[in-house]
């Protein structure tokens, strides 16, 4: 199994991320899609947000984790165990 990388989110990321969270939500809700830009919107910070959990830090940061292979045609495999 490839080394898994965590890091910032960026925006070279963006294609790849959604077309993870397309997969997920055509499993749900089939034939539906987000855009690309509708997901960059998401994570951007809303400054009239209130955040009230107590867990949650001062500054609001996206991680993204990279595997060395692209997403489409990969056999599922286990999450790394911590």
């Amino acid at each position: 199994m490839p080394a898994l990388q965590v890091r910032p989110f960026r925006r070279a990321d963006r294609d790849q991320l959604t077309e993870l969270i397309n997969a997920h939500v055509a499993a749900v809700v089939p034939g539906v899609s987000v855009s690309v830009n509708t997901v960059l919107s998401a994570l951007e910070r809303q400054p009239d947000e209130f955040i009230t959990d107590p867990w949650v830090g001062a500054a609001r940061s996206t991680g993204s984790s990279a595997v060395r292979r692209p997403p489409s045609g990969r056999t599922p495999t286990r999450p790394p165990t911590c």
